[in-house]
């Protein structure tokens, strides 16, 4: 499978597509439908000024089902872009590889690639256990100092 593939996977594009291709065909149905209805009101009532205001109508219901459909797609093209944005800066960092079954993970790896590869030998290695990378996100260090003053001649203590 191809990086790209699997980026639209992992993100969501396929489905974006699929959801976009399905409102184009929507709206190709919708003018038909529409023009359809004009065809059929001129022939069975023949009153123009009756037509054009059903005609209207019903443009102004597809306007708001569209810019219903604009505005879901709209929020989940932002999700995606998010999604995308996480599974970029995700990849960028330190990780550990951890296996529930046998303690703390020891090992801190450069890159989510080498940590993803050594993921996979440990999952065959422990039949199929399921075996995570881990994303070093922070850290803390807490160091104090102490100086003990009994070894400084008395002309170079500070106080």
């Amino acid at each position: 499978m191809k990086i790209k593939e699997l980026l639209k996977k992992i993100t969501g594009q396929d489905k974006l597509d699929i959801i976009i291709e399905n409102q184009n065909k929507e709206s190709k149905m919708n003018a038909r439908i529409i023009l359809q209805t004009k065809f059929e009101a001129e022939k069975a009532k023949g009153d123009a000024l009756l037509i054009e205001q059903q005609y209207k109508e019903e443009i102004k219901q597809v306007e708001k089902k569209l810019e219903a459909t604009i505005d879901q797609q709209y929020a989940e093209i932002q999700k995606l872009r998010t999604q995308l944005e996480h599974a970029t800066n995700n990849r960028v960092g330190k990780f550990y590889v951890f296996n529930p079954q046998h303690g703390q993970p020891r090992k801190i790896y450069d890159s989510y690639e080498a940590a993803m590869k050594d993921a996979e030998s440990v999952a065959k290695i422990s039949k199929g256990q399921k075996v995570f990378v881990l994303k070093i996100v922070s850290g803390v260090q807490i160091s104090e100092n102490y100086e003990d003053y009994s070894l400084i001649p008395e002309e170079e203590i500070p106080f």
